[in-house]
């Protein structure tokens, strides 16, 4: 039972925690490519796991309804992610479900999107939010409930106080560094997943047409600034990296042959100079840890985020990992025309975009490009697109609108400019800033890309079908995507958006929500 003592809120001591993966109202897009295991919300229950009995309940997959979860399991408190901004209704709604069935118990909200923008989550049901990595902060939170019942003296977490506001005052500003850690004993001091939470659903998890595939998380930041990300504003800098035997570790853990997708936002990643130092001479964690990978022999296939200037001035390195079993990367291309890479602070050229495929597909290695669309785009910059899209052989072309995100160096530059905020519109699909196209024009543009790729054709889903984790249900459903995202209907709600703001634009200012 909570109560109001002054400023002070106390809630009952916890012994059963329900964490919540909130649901997926995406129809298109990465989220509906991609299902896989909650790995944040596993890691939490594993901080808490010597404090309280811990359920995680994935709503994406969960066909139970929340109510009758709450009734059965009885949490004494409800943690739920919220890691991107389209999440941000979602989490409203749930935790709205989550006071409903018991008022009293308190809801914690976290994640990558929050912890940029923690206002979305100052809503009566939410009791407090924890940033940045929740491991350290929510283990506290869950001792100082189950001392004395009080959310309010926890670091790094801000808590609703008695009178409806937040207090966000245990929250510290971090300025930025570049920070680079290898062999972190913050990241080796872990804990290990709490996958077990997540076995039954596992059949329902997927990786574009892999089925039933596992995560892990072997580093956390980034040592980049691109303007559009917020992996390292989320970070504030810095970039840590776990030793290679906690990796191996965990790789053993896992069943053989599996498909493995490997979270880091920059995985096979250069030493620094500083770092080199550290090692003897010659010495690369990376190019080590492939070859340990590849003599356990585990049969598993591999996906990392890579970029492409590491490609290529590390092709032996990539060599090693395709001996290990590195199947698909997914590169930030981001553009093939160098004025559009320079304007997101990427810090590569074209040239290497072109010269990071052909090494990689000399390896067998399979290319996921990420390519942003550009509102400032005209017919031949898509036209442009296409034909490099094509000539270049992308097997998995991912085509994202530019959407500046909170906290971001975009947000801030474009924020003003911004046609709505309405989170359901951030899924990269839709075009969240006025268009130099008219509305229609753009989403035909952006429509007739998907389409120019196509599925590929029956020789493309027979491929498909011969690789491990893969069955003609999954290649079906996966296939499927393009052609919903070939078809202009699909952007509907989308075109509708910028018909209705172009009228009203003023100046430089745009309505917002």
């Amino acid at each position: 039972m909570s109560e109001h003592n002054g400023a002070v809120r106390r809630f009952s001591k916890p012994s059963k925690i329900l964490l919540i993966e909130p649901p997926n109202n995406l129809t298109v897009g990465f989220n509906a490519t991609v299902v896989v295991e909650p790995l944040g919300l596993e890691y939490l229950a594993a901080a808490v796991k010597d404090l309280a009995e811990v359920r995680i309940y994935d709503m994406r997959v969960d066909p139970a309804p929340l109510s009758q979860v709450m009734e059965e399991y009885q949490p004494d408190l409800v943690g739920i992610k919220e890691g991107y901004t389209v999440d941000v209704d979602a989490v409203q709604d749930v935790a709205q479900q989550v006071k409903r069935a018991a008022p009293d118990v308190p809801v914690v909200v976290g994640g990558h999107h929050v912890t940029l923008r923690p206002t979305d989550a100052f809503v009566p049901s939410v009791d407090a939010i924890v940033c940045g990595d929740g491991e350290v902060p929510f283990g506290q939170l869950v001792k100082r409930l189950q001392q004395d019942g009080r959310l309010d003296c926890t670091a790094d977490v801000i808590f609703q106080s008695a009178d409806g506001s937040f207090d966000e005052s245990n929250v510290k500003f971090v300025k930025k560094s570049a920070l680079k850690e290898f062999d972190s004993s913050l990241m080796n001091e872990r804990p290990v997943p709490a996958r077990h939470l997540v076995d039954h659903y596992r059949g329902s998890y997927f990786f574009l047409y892999h089925e039933s595939p596992y995560s892990i998380e072997t580093a956390r930041g980034c040592i980049y600034r691109c303007n559009f990300c917020s992996v390292h504003e989320f970070h504030r800098g810095q970039f840590r990296v776990q030793g290679n035997d906690k990796t191996l570790e965990e790789l053993a853990r896992l069943p053989k042959n599996a498909w493995v997708n490997v979270v880091d936002d920059l995985a096979i990643q250069e030493l620094p100079a500083a770092v080199k130092k550290l090692y003897p001479a010659g010495f690369d964690p990376m190019a080590n840890l492939a070859d340990d990978v590849a003599e356990m022999n585990l049969g598993h296939r591999y996906w990392m985020q890579v970029r492409a200037d590491n490609v290529v001035r590390n092709p032996e390195k990539f060599e090693k990992w395709a001996r290990a079993g590195l199947d698909t990367v997914l590169i930030g291309l981001e553009s093939f025309e160098q004025s559009d890479l320079d304007s997101v602070s990427k810090g590569t050229k074209t040239g290497d975009n072109e010269r990071a495929i052909e090494v990689l597909h000399d390896l067998g290695i399979r290319i996921w490009g990420g390519v942003i669309i550009f509102q400032h785009w005209l017919e031949r910059n898509f036209e442009n697109l296409k034909h490099k899209v094509l000539e270049l052989g992308i097997e998995f072309p991912q085509f994202t609108i530019m959407t500046p995100l909170p906290g971001t160096g975009q947000w801030n530059q474009t924020q003003d400019l911004l046609v709505t905020k309405e989170a359901r519109f951030f899924d990269f699909c839709h075009s969240v800033l006025p268009t130099k196209l008219n509305p229609v024009a753009f989403y035909e543009e952006y429509a007739s890309v998907w389409r120019t790729v196509g599925a590929g054709g029956l020789d493309r889903a027979k491929r498909m079908l011969s690789e491990v984790s893969a069955t003609r249900s999954s290649v079906m459903q996966f296939l499927k995507q393009y052609k919903t995202l070939g078809d202009i209907d699909t952007y509907r709600r989308g075109i509708e958006l910028l018909e209705g703001t172009q009228g009203r634009m003023v100046g430089s200012t745009a309505v917002t929500k």
